[in-house]
């Protein structure tokens, strides 16, 4: 029984190994030639945005390269008489073929320890690089009380929402300080788009001045450009969904977002579905 075993388990593994290989590299060459502009323009960077965008494909890749390795794998035991020797010899086949469930096992566990602890960092670190600006540290935002909120030098700025796409928030309000940290100006707007780097344009905006000697301000604008000391990227990182954070992160976040049902509900559904993903691999 360990023989043959022993013989199945190492065909289903060369098998289920060049399935994976293969799908890699298929992919790997597709997104090439799909982007073979940006990598004409600038190499190095052409190439982080390849491996950023298949760093997501390996998860899928394995349980899809187990299931075919299987099939292929009985498929040539069944074809050679291999499976009908086995049964003639008395053996059960649920002993010649445990060796294969336990690989998958082991599989589903390397894959989850793998993308907690290899993956989402390579990502964050990648993606540090990507910077408008070539600014390496991580300037996240965090939500809080259904806003997002972020502080930056003498300014702090709080939004409903972030749109990735038009590059605008939704709903904003800055406060300004001034060297004593006292409030000197308060800034409502319904949006503000993001122009390039850490510049920002507020539409249509409320201000009011809070002077040092007293009193209040009350004036409208229909522009202002600010530094808010983030820039669209980060926030479209930071809004994206959670799907590329570490385990005990999406349970740190779930914690401070207790207030925020629809965050927590969306937090929540990331974090079950990457302890289900892993289940995958032994499933199929």
């Amino acid at each position: 029984v360990r023989i043959i075993a022993r013989h199945l388990l190492r065909e289903f593994a060369q098998t289920s190994a060049a399935v994976l290989a293969g799908l890699l590299v298929m992919w790997a060459a597709a997104d090439v030639l799909l982007h073979v502009d940006e990598l004409a323009r600038d190499f190095g960077r052409g190439m982080r945005e390849v491996v950023l965008r298949g760093l997501p494909v390996l998860p899928v890749a394995l349980p899809i390269s187990c299931v075919v390795g299987a099939v292929l794998c009985l498929a040539r035991a069944a074809r050679n008489s291999e499976l009908a020797a086995i049964r003639t010899g008395g053996i059960r086949l649920q002993a010649a073929l445990a060796p294969i469930l336990l690989a998958c096992a082991l599989a589903a566990v390397c894959l989850a320890v793998f993308e907690d602890r290899v993956l989402v960092p390579a990502r964050t670190l990648l993606e540090q690089g990507q910077g408008e600006d070539g600014r390496k540290e991580v300037r996240t935002p965090e939500r809080r009380l259904e806003r997002w909120w972020f502080a930056s030098g003498p300014s702090i700025f709080s939004a409903s929402s972030y749109d990735p796409k038009e590059r605008v928030l939704r709903d904003v309000t800055v406060f300004r300080f001034d060297e004593q940290r006292a409030i000197r100006e308060r800034i409502d707007a319904k949006s503000a788009a993001n122009l390039s780097g850490d510049t920002w344009e507020i539409r249509d905006a409320n201000v009011m001045e809070f002077p040092a000697d007293g009193g209040i301000d009350r004036r409208s604008a229909i522009a202002l450009r600010l530094d808010l000391g983030i820039s669209g990227k980060e926030m479209a990182r930071a809004s994206r969904q959670p799907g590329w954070m570490t385990l005990r992160q999406l349970a740190r976040q779930i914690r401070k977002s207790a207030g925020d049902a629809d965050e927590v509900a969306r937090l929540e559904l990331a974090f079950h579905s990457r302890l289900a993903q892993n289940f995958a691999v032994l499933i199929l």
